[in-house]
């Protein structure tokens, strides 16, 4: 599975994936009241569950996902740690 198939299919699955100010937001670390995060965790819990389902990828790496599924210019999101690990 390669990260440019990857980063297709997110953009399949994302269409406002590329817009700078979106992605900002969903780049953020998690903060605030746990309804203030929740649909941002839920975004990326779900994202994740559909890359992997669609690839058939049931081991990945953190760092595989951080640097590579969805590196955006040399920016990750900043919650993806506590998101693969609840």
């Amino acid at each position: 599975m390669g990260s440019k198939s990857v980063k297709d299919f997110i953009r399949k699955e994302v269409p406002d994936w590329d817009e700078e100010l979106i992605a900002t937001a969903r780049f953020k670390a998690f903060s605030g009241q746990k309804s203030d995060w929740e649909p941002k965790y839920q975004f990326w819990k779900n994202l994740i569950t559909k890359i992997s389902r669609h690839f058939g990828a049931f081991i990945i790496s953190p760092s595989q996902v951080k640097n590579e599924w969805f590196n955006r210019g040399g920016l990750v999101p900043l919650c993806i740690d506590q998101v693969l690990v609840k």
